[in-house]
């Protein structure tokens, strides 16, 4: 928007170039503010949609199970087994934390937590994962809100920590770490972190249920 301040020979040049500038500013502080006013008054997502996290019930099975497959099946690290995994870990009772995400009454989110041992020591940590969210949905902050969930759950509940393979960019924003004393058979140690909720931490060998290793 151009500004036009009329001039008067009377009042000195940089007089009227500063009248000019706030005069500026001042409508671009009102352009701003009216389209903060325009954002705030669009509903997002957790919003209009009433994002509820709670612990799975038996019904969801069978959803979770379809969310996991969809989610993962686009995936080109994906071998098509983390939905039927979760079934296990069930029939196992490893399912220490399993929470979804509902919107609409609908299932859009999941998380699982699981027994992890260390060197053989099982002292407390837990593994994260399979977790996933709807594809549709998927950047939109359901994945977030799930984990930082089962996170606070594992450390209110007395857990030692949390380990993942995963990527560290994206995990390391929960507090996660990789730095190459917990090891997980070939993998590199890069993607094998953890997150201790005390003053121990982890070093050494991680295997996860078996579950897994079916």
């Amino acid at each position: 928007m151009k500004v036009r301040v009329p001039v008067d020979p009377t009042i000195p040049v940089w007089a009227t170039l500063f009248l000019v500038a706030v005069v500026s500013t001042l409508l671009s502080l009102a352009d701003v503010l009216a389209f903060s006013q325009e954002t705030r008054e669009l509903p997002n997502f957790m919003q209009e949609k009433q994002l509820k996290i709670r612990d799975e019930v038996p019904d969801d099975a069978q959803a979770i199970f379809d969310l996991t497959a969809a989610a993962f099946e686009p995936k080109a690290y994906s071998d098509g087994t983390e939905a039927p995994i979760i079934n296990q870990l069930r029939i196992d009772g490893d399912l220490t934390t399993s929470l979804v995400a509902v919107a609409d009454g609908e299932v859009v989110g999941h998380v699982a937590f699981s027994p992890v041992t260390i060197s053989g020591s099982s002292d407390g940590w837990y593994g994260l994962g399979p977790v996933s969210v709807r594809t549709d949905l998927q950047r939109t902050g359901i994945g977030s809100k799930i984990i930082r969930k089962g996170l606070s759950r594992l450390e209110a509940n007395g857990a030692a920590g949390c380990a993942l393979i995963g990527d560290p960019d994206y995990y390391g924003r929960f507090g996660f770490k990789s730095d190459g004393r917990l090891h997980y058979e070939e993998l590199p140690d890069r993607l094998v972190q953890w997150l201790a909720f005390g003053d121990e931490d982890a070093e050494g060998v991680l295997e996860f249920c078996a579950a897994f290793q079916s």
